[in-house]
């Protein structure tokens, strides 16, 4: 990149962003994992500057328009700055754009007794899941809330099995509803990520009943 001064005050700085057509995971703007950019040599102050930048890319990135964003800032100006973007072309990564979607999640017994254990299957489908790590839901609040109860339920954490070519399944085997939570419905969000890094919150919902008298 060069960057020419428009008075006396010398070019001090420059930066160069890379961005991706789309962040997998997020809807925000910013740079994509994993990217790297480094100067090829040490910049010297001039009032017409130029500084080379090496950039690698990941191995496995999104196909598409990506754009490089330059900056440059003079010496003695605070945040006196300009800028110009430029654009290439990635072939031969990846175009699913898309998160995990919940097929099913399944709790047994139905209505889940306060206090007891309970089973929750969950499955999820993805073109490309990502390895199976250990995972279990988080606990959420439903509104209204129940009255003096907080929503906190839990399971161990499980590895998922693939089970289908394009879906993931978690057997919860020992969840429960602490004893003294009152009868309602709850909640929970299980995260799951593709290996493009697509993410999602999957939701859970089940009712819990008070135990036997």
């Amino acid at each position: 990149m060069t960057a020419t001064s428009r008075d006396d005050s010398p070019v001090a700085w420059t930066r160069i962003e890379v961005l991706p057509p789309f962040r997998p995971g997020s809807s925000g703007p910013g740079g994509y994992p994993g990217v790297v950019c480094e100067p090829a040599a040490p910049f010297e102050h001039a009032l017409d500057a130029a500084q080379t930048y090496e950039c690698t890319l990941p191995d496995v990135v999104p196909n598409g328009t990506w754009l490089v964003s330059a900056t440059a800032g003079t010496e003695y100006v605070a945040n006196y700055a300009g800028g110009a973007d430029t654009s290439f072309e990635v072939t031969g990564g990846f175009d699913d754009h898309d998160a995990p979607e919940l097929v099913s999640a399944v709790v047994s017994p139905n209505p889940v007794v306060i206090g007891q254990p309970f089973a929750l299957t969950v499955r999820a489908s993805d073109e490309h899941h990502t390895t199976p790590v250990p995972g279990s839901p988080a606990a959420t609040i439903v509104l209204p809330a129940a009255p003096g109860a907080s929503g906190t339920w839990s399971c161990t954490p499980v590895t998922p099995e693939l089970v289908e070519p394009t879906v993931l399944e978690w057997r919860f085997t020992d969840c429960v509803v602490p004893a003294g939570s009152s009868p309602w419905t709850y909640a929970g969000r299980l995260a799951v990520a593709d290996a493009y890094g697509s993410s999602a919150g999957l939701s859970i919902m089940f009712s819990a009943v008070a135990p036997p008298a």
